[in-house]
Order: structure tokens, then sequence, then C-alpha cells
């Protein structure tokens, strides 16, 4: 072991291989401390130290191992990329864009494409499915816009954008936002969930068990804090009384709009005049 630990210090002197800075301070400060032996019998040295100099010795090689061993063999690189992904890796970028502007109608578009990679035993479509809706939402608004505004002498506008909400080791949400403008404005969203664990789309009835009666529990509580509020602000209205008859809040849908806040916390998130009037925003 003693020749080994030799021949591990000079051959690591001699024959230096670039490294990433922060494992190279690791290894510098290892090696310094393997010091040149002679050849004293092991038993002559305290038990308390041989502990220290083996753990010392297993931390090289383990530094070796993981950052020395790719660069000399590219065979050996090669196998360590080629090990499959832990969980589900996602990206996302845009493919598409449509900018049309005549003066009287406008169009803003930018068109997401969702990249995931999972393990073998996952479904490796699910990009695929999102994708596919996503861009049967952008084709149809397009669509509808043309059909009643192009050629006609009124103003309105068509705006689509995207952005991630979340994107950590457990959970991946991509929101879509809708914004059309003509007399009024009207604002909705669409919302795109991975359970990166699984590898699964995941919807709002996805979080709760099938007996949980998770729509009665989460309508009751915003309920109470749109009533909170409104006692505390005059300004606050929500469709929650009688003279919105019409658009009575009386609970959220099985499949809501939400997403995840970055501390954790599930947001329930409505569409523009879904819950209160349009000045609310």
């Amino acid at each position: 072991m003693i020749r080994f630990d030799n021949k591990l210090f000079h051959m690591a002197k001699e024959n230096p291989i670039k490294v990433p800075m922060n494992v190279s301070a690791s290894i510098d400060q290892t090696l310094k401390s393997l010091a040149e032996k002679n050849n004293e019998p092991l038993n002559n040295k305290p038990k308390r130290n041989n502990c220290i100099l083996t753990s010392k010795i297993a931390f090289a090689s383990l530094i070796m191992i993981l950052f020395i061993l790719p660069n000399m063999f590219p065979s050996i690189a090669h196998s360590m990329e080629s090990l499959p992904i832990i969980g589900t890796l996602v990206k996302v970028f845009t493919i598409r864009e449509y900018d049309y502007d005549d003066g009287h109608h406008k169009v803003d578009i930018e068109v997401p494409s969702v990249n995931v990679e999972t393990l073998e035993t996952m479904d490796n479509n699910i990009d695929d499915s999102i994708n596919a809706s996503i861009e049967e939402l952008t084709d149809t608004l397009l669509n509808e816009f043309n059909r009643e505004y192009v050629g006609t002498e009124g103003y309105g506008s068509l705006d689509i954008t995207y952005d991630v909400i979340t994107n950590n080791d457990n959970w991946f949400t991509l929101r879509i936002t809708v914004l059309e403008t003509a007399a009024s404005s009207n604002t909705y969203y669409k919302f795109y969930h991975i359970e990166k664990l699984n590898g699964q789309i995941s919807e709002l009835s996805d979080l709760f068990k099938d007996d949980s009666n998770y729509i009665e529990a989460i309508s009751n509580d915003i309920y109470k804090q749109m009533l909170e509020q409104s006692k505390e602000d005059d300004s606050i209205i929500y469709f929650i009384n009688e003279d919105f008859s019409e658009e009575q809040f009386h609970g959220i849908k099985a499949n809501q709009n939400f997403y995840f806040a970055k501390n954790g916390n599930l947001v329930i998130a409505f569409d523009k005049y879904e819950v209160a009037p349009g000045m609310m925003g």
C-alpha cells in the first residue's frame, strides 16, 4: 500500500490533467497531505493515523475515477455520458414566431416547444402530447382572429406568450398567456404540468386521492378568502353576492388552472372575468 501511495503521488505530480477548478483545489490539498514515506513497518504507525491516511487515499482515488479517467480514456467518457437520466429533464425553446401589424390588426405570437428526456421506463411521448396541444391552441386562436378581424376596419390584436413558472427536480410548469384586445381586453391562460419523478403530465385532480373531495375544500377556502378581502377593502369585488347572479362563483372546476409558488404553496389561477369584474385584473 505504501509503494502504491508513493507511486500515486509521483504520477499525479508528473502527469497533470485539466480538471474543474474546485475539484483541482481538493486534489491539490489531498496530494500535499500524502507525504512520501519510507518502507517502515505498518505496525509502527498509530492506528488513528492509518485511518486518516486511508480515507485521504480513498478520496484522492475517487476524484481520479470521476475526473481523471474520463479525460484519459475517451471510451470511458463516452460510457459515462451514456448513463441514463435520473428523473426527467425538461427544456423549452421558441420554434415559431408570428409578427403581423397592418395598423388595424396586430398579431404577436411565440410558439414554444417542450423537449422532455425521461428514463426508458417512463412515458417518452409526453412532449409530443404537450407540443401538439400548444400547436392546436395557437392555430385555433390565430384562425379565429383572422376570420373575425382581417379584412375589416375594426381594431384588434392577439398576443400569445409563454413562460416557465416552475422547473425544479420534482415539477415543471409551462404557462401560455393569451391576450385578446378589441373594444375591451381579455386574458386567459393554459398551464402544462409535468411531474418529473414519474415523467407524467399532471392536472389538478392528479394531486389528490379520488375520495378527497378536493373541489369543495379548495372552493370553500377560496370563497372565504374572497369574502375576507371584500370586507377589508370595499374596492375589491368578486362574484360572490346576489348582484352577480349570472357570474356567481360556485366553485373551481375539477381541473382548474393552478401552479406552485416558489414557497411550494398551491396557487389556483383564474382567467380574467372568471371570478371578478374585468377592472380587478
